[in-house]
């Protein structure tokens, strides 16, 4: 589920990320790549696009062991082995070993198998 969300800045640190957003009397804290935090300064006016699931559905916790710029993948451990997946150039900016992820699972449907 997804909804969108108008909040405005209360607190942000640019140097670790975190940003605090005021979104009808509740504060929600997150950590933002360091220029999204720079970007911003207390008072200003923001949407937030949140995002809704269930970790009991179709997730698997894991943590990266790896991030390759180069190759623009990273290496993520997950309970029943390793699992090395591509990503965005603009990420490997964002993602940092250590780091701990949540994979979710959809399905797609591309047709029948030939």
């Amino acid at each position: 589920m997804r909804s969108l969300l108008r909040g405005r800045v209360t607190d942000v640190d640019s140097s670790t990320g975190r940003v605090a957003i005021d979104v009808n009397g509740t504060i929600l804290e997150a950590h933002y790549p360091l220029q999204t935090a720079a970007d911003l300064k207390v008072g200003d006016t923001v949407f937030v696009d949140l995002t809704i699931m269930k970790t009991s559905e179709a997730t698997i916790p894991g943590s990266v062991t790896d991030v390759n710029a180069q190759k623009n993948t990273m290496t993520i451990k997950t309970p029943k082995g390793a699992l090395t997946v591509p990503i965005a150039p603009a990420a490997t900016d964002r993602i940092r070993t250590g780091d701990e992820v949540m994979l979710r699972l959809g399905l797609v449907d591309i047709g029948p198998s030939p």
